[in-house]
């Protein structure tokens, strides 16, 4: 984790970590993650990349929303 906390971009850091509740290892951990988070367009991507985006059937006249679709890393939804 030092050695991470020497390449992780610093303002980066510096953001997650004043989120209550986020110290410098979960904000590594994110970084590490993520990556640059300049790479997602909008939220929703965002959300589809870590899988808490809300799945949606769709039959005929009927369009349910459903549980979060879980398709990306576990890791984000811990």
């Amino acid at each position: 984790l030092q050695e991470m906390a020497k390449l992780a971009p610093k303002r980066d850091l510096e953001i997650l970590t004043s989120i209550p509740g986020i110290g410098e290892n979960t904000a590594l951990r994110i970084i590490s993650e993520l990556g640059d988070i300049r790479r997602f367009n909008n939220p929703s991507q965002l959300n589809a990349f870590v899988g808490v985006d809300p799945q949606v059937y769709e039959s005929g006249n009927l369009t349910a929303q459903l549980s979060i679709s879980k398709r990306g890393t576990a890791i984000g939804r811990k």
